[in-house]
């Protein structure tokens, strides 16, 4: 067995198996959720790529309320309040290095974050725990060994009506530590300006004496 494989011993050792198993539950209310709600099933997957089940897991639908630090919590029961804001939730994996190829049947991978989406307002997204960087992951491994290059889309909607072929970042703080040396296909002309001033090296000039 590979040093990398998951299983249930080691998420336990690495005290994630608990919170893997909360995030499973939380996304899988929402995918209830959104099958259960005729308008939620119709706004949120009339435009999808008919593959998003393929490349991004299934999306679900909740109402959360977002918190100061980028974050969100799932509103309680039906209690609805000014700051409540309906979601698609999506499920983002992280992909275990070395056990990745291009078959995606044999990806490795484990939920580490939930993705809310703001409905109505595409570019708004929270994180459920803060700690996904990126969408999509499996596509910088794949990338790093075929030497192909990376679709960058500007949110996970736009991600998700591509079926998932590419990445989104979530943390700008880390999108150089993650991007820097692959070839980027950016979705847009802004987001490519964008890509552009996170990625270009710092260049410090040594003061005279």
């Amino acid at each position: 067995m590979s040093a990398g494989t998951v299983t249930l011993e080691r998420l336990a050792r690495d005290q994630r198996f608990d919170r893997q198993i909360a995030l499973v539950r939380e996304h899988w209310a929402a995918v209830r959720q959104l099958w259960l709600d005729d308008t939620g099933t119709a706004r949120v997957t009339s435009d999808l790529h008919d593959d998003f089940l393929l490349g991004c897991g299934m999306p679900g639908i909740a109402h959360i309320n977002p918190t100061a630090d980028g974050r969100f919590a799932f509103t309680e029961g039906a209690v609805i309040s000014v700051t409540t804001v309906t979601t698609v939730i999506i499920p983002c994996y992280d992909t275990i290095p070395g056990n990745l190829d291009a078959n995606v049947e044999r990806h490795v991978e484990h939920l580490v974050d939930l993705v809310a989406v703001d409905v109505d307002h595409s570019d708004r997204f929270w994180r459920r725990r803060g700690e996904a960087l990126v969408l999509g992951s499996a596509f910088l491994e794949i990338a790093g060994q075929e030497g192909e290059a990376i679709t960058v889309f500007r949110n996970p909607m736009s991600w998700l009506r591509s079926g998932g072929a590419g990445v989104v970042v979530l943390d700008w703080d880390w999108a150089c530590d993650l991007l820097l040396g692959f070839d980027l296909i950016a979705e847009d002309v802004e987001l490519g300006n964008r890509l552009e001033g996170a990625l270009r090296p710092e260049i410090w000039i040594r003061a005279a004496a």
